[in-house]
């Protein structure tokens, strides 16, 4: 049901952009060629001020301690500004931090940068979020989620606050969160609503909304800074970058690239495609193929029309699971006019995969890089076979 729902919240997001410019598991669909599977500052010391001999040893009994403790907290630069000339005059001994208050600065130092503040209660408002949140390891401090939260599949057994782009304040609150942390397509709403929250001593992150390959990494960095655990969101930027680099078709592929139409469609006729400057041109650019719809011209989305389809003449159709099964699969995607009169039409080649792990940007980028280079492949091959045989 959640998946369902979450259609709309993608739904609205994307046929407002249209308007101002003109389930679990990820799987792939696929039809025609083959299956594919789918720091904190420190303080400047003041110099001493000269002082009578007494007046020296006095100051040093009384603070004694106070120096200790700071040989064991202070950095070595804090050392240098922080009256390192009084210090070396103290005995030896009074300047070293036991055994035990060494292993427990070690450990408090080990743990920066990877622990979340004790008390955190967070509400994810997109599944871009939910999932980096997962994958973080930071799940067990989730009390909310929005209903674009699919996957992984169990983040659609935590409590649902609805539609992100329609919020109930009060229903938010009721889970006594600490912070909100909003997704990359559909800011929260209703107006006033993140203002609300603040006002009630919530903390909000809104990502911005952001198409490049860089996207999961910059979201990634500004939750795990926003959760106090930055060491540990750099680990996973950092890996999940390096599968993104991997993701690509490699220097062995010459062919010319394949050309690729990315379709929306939902529900109550909503058909649009997608060019230049939208997450699709991003993956398909990324697995070696060329968006068909910025090739055209087309920036943003643009609705579909049987005109504009034939002059595109696309060789693979992208479509989103939700989308594909709204309208009946392949004999309802073809019947669209004008979808079957094309290169991808004529030979049936449709990929369709989960619709977050395409426009999502999050963790999993890389597995839709993967899915629509791979099945490129198989296309390039039938290809390849068909011409051997016409030979």
């Amino acid at each position: 049901m959640r998946a369902a729902i979450a259609s709309l919240l993608v739904a609205l997001a994307i046929s407002n952009l249209a308007c101002a410019e003109s389930s679990p598991e990820p799987q792939s669909v696929v039809s025609g060629a083959g299956q594919s599977q789918p720091e904190q500052p420190t303080e400047t010391a003041q110099p001493a001020q000269p002082a009578s001999a007494t007046a020296e040893q006095q100051n040093r009994q009384a603070g004694q301690s106070q120096s200790e403790q700071q040989a064991v907290q202070a950095n070595p630069r804090q050392l240098a500004s922080q009256g390192q000339s009084e210090r070396s005059q103290q005995p030896s001994l009074a300047a070293q931090p036991s055994q035990a208050d060494s292993a427990a600065a070690s450990q408090q130092q080990a743990d920066a940068g990877q622990t979340v503040p004790e008390g955190t209660r967070i509400v994810s408002l997109f599944g871009d979020v939910t999932e980096i949140l997962y994958a973080l390891g930071v799940e067990d401090y989730i009390v909310g989620v929005d209903v674009s939260s699919v996957f992984p599949e169990a983040a659609q057994g935590l409590p649902d606050v609805g539609f992100a782009g329609a919020l109930n304040v009060e229903g938010v609150l009721a889970l006594n969160p600490s912070i909100v942390i909003g997704g990359s397509i559909v800011a929260p709403g209703p107006p006033g609503t993140v203002e609300q929250l603040e006002q009630a001593g919530v903390e909000v992150l809104i990502l911005p909304e952001l198409v490049g390959l860089d996207s999961p990494g910059v979201k990634i960095r500004a939750v795990g800074t926003a959760l106090g655990i930055p060491e540990r969101a750099e680990a996973l930027a950092q890996r999940v970058e390096s599968e993104i680099a991997a993701a690509g078709p490699g220097p062995d592929v010459d062919t010319e690239p394949l050309s690729v139409l990315f379709v929306y469609l939902r529900r109550g006729g909503i058909q649009l495609v997608s060019g230049a400057g939208r997450e699709a041109e991003t993956i398909i650019t990324a697995a070696g193929g060329v968006d068909a719809g910025a090739a055209a011209g087309i920036e943003g989305w643009q609705p579909l029309s049987p005109e504009a389809l034939l002059a595109i003449d696309p060789d693979i159709y992208l479509v989103m699971e939700l989308g594909y099964d709204a309208v009946g699969g392949l004999d309802g995607l073809l019947d669209i006019p004008g979808m079957s009169e094309t290169a991808a039409g004529r030979h049936q080649r449709v990929i369709v995969m989960e619709d977050i792990l395409l426009l999502g940007f999050g963790p999993r980028m890389a597995e839709s890089i993967v899915q629509l280079r791979d099945y490129m492949a198989e296309v390039r091959q039938s290809l390849q076979d068909a011409s051997t045989t016409d030979r």
